[in-house]
Formats: C-alpha cells, sequence, structure tokens
C-alpha cells in the first residue's frame, strides 16, 4: 500500500496503475493482486488511508460552530496539501474503515453536538461532503480568470450581477461561514 499512496502522492491519481504500484514496489505485476483484487479495490484502498489521517477529534475540541469550522478547515487543508489522494475521493465512493469511521463522527457531531435530526444529518454530511469534492475540483479554475474570448457576444446589460460579482475578491472565510450557516443554521449554537 506505501508503494501506490507514493505514486499518487508524487505524481497523481492519474498515474495510479496496478503495473506502476508493482514497479515502485520491485515485484512483479502479478503479485500486486495477492493484496488487491482490482484497480478499484486499490484506489479505494489509498482513498481510505487519506481520510484515515484526518483529525476527527476536531469535532469535538470546541463549541459546536468553532469545532465544525476547525474541522472543515483541516479537512480543506488535507485537500491542499494532498491533491493526489484528494482526487482519488473523487472519482468514486470510498467505503472502508477510514471513511466510515468519518461519516459516524459527521453523524454524531451533527445529531449529538449540534442537535439535528439524523435525517438532517445525513443531508448535511452529504452536503459537506460534496462541497469539498466540488471545491477541489474547481481549486485549479478559481485561479484563472476568464478569458475575454468567453464573454464575446455576451451583452454585459443582460448579466450585470455576474460581472460585479467576478470583480469581488472571493474569501474562504465567507465561503466557510455560509457553509456553516447551512449545516448548522444561521449563527448556530457556539
Amino acid at each position: 500500500m506505501g508503494a501506490a499512496r507514493a505514486i499518487v502522492e508524487r505524481n497523481g491519481a492519474a498515474a495510479l496503475t496496478l503495473r506502476a504500484v508493482a514497479a515502485e514496489a520491485g515485484v512483479a505485476p502479478n503479485a500486486v493482486y495477492t493484496y488487491v483484487n482490482d484497480m478499484h479495490d486499490l484506489s479505494t484502498a489509498v482513498a481510505d488511508a487519506f481520510i484515515g489521517t484526518w483529525d476527527l477529534t476536531l469535532l469535538d475540541s470546541a463549541a459546536p460552530r468553532p469545532a465544525a469550522a476547525a474541522f472543515i478547515q483541516h479537512a480543506w487543508d488535507q485537500f491542499t496539501l494532498h491533491p493526489g489522494p484528494a482526487d482519488l475521493l473523487g472519482r468514486h465512493r470510498v467505503v472502508g474503515a477510514n471513511s466510515l469511521a468519518l461519516q459516524e463522527a459527521l453523524l454524531g457531531f451533527l445529531t449529538e453536538r449540534a442537535g439535528l435530526g439524523l435525517e438532517r444529518a445525513a443531508s448535511g454530511t452529504y452536503l459537506l461532503t460534496a462541497w469539498l469534492h466540488g471545491r477541489a475540483l474547481l481549486r485549479t479554475s478559481d485561479d484563472e480568470d476568464v478569458p475575454a474570448r468567453q464573454l464575446a457576444g455576451v451583452d454585459a446589460a443582460s448579466i450585470p450581477l455576474t460581472l460585479a460579482a467576478a470583480r469581488l475578491p472571493t474569501g474562504d472565510l465567507d465561503e466557510l461561514e455560509l457553509l456553516l450557516d447551512a449545516l448548522l443554521g444561521q449563527g448556530g449554537p457556539d
């Protein structure tokens, strides 16, 4: 598994193949099948190991809103610092010991500490997961300006709010506050 994690950290998720893992580990390609059934199992194991590096204790570190903010920022930092493993999380549903522990911790936090019912907590967990994945997916495009050629032929008068919003500084803090409001309610429990 160490060889697979090293490949993904160094070269990204697209570089993860059974042959690459075998080469990295210095074994014959068929030897990899001793440890995993197929490519899906391999990528799931690497992604689940990545989730296992996240600090779930942050969810118990403070009052609900600051604890949620600390955990979400930590998870985002992990996505930013480790884009290869983060990319694996967006490729397919990961079910493993660490992903299930994460799910349980988030559901527990939202039901027990934030006071949500299980149905709303499940929706909140999905919202947080989708936000992290979507933000990771869009992160590279956020740094690019929209080329003038893409706006050619668009009547500026028809999109005044879009043009005005595009000139505003984007703030991670505002984005996080909106997410916390959605999860915990506006100005939710401290």
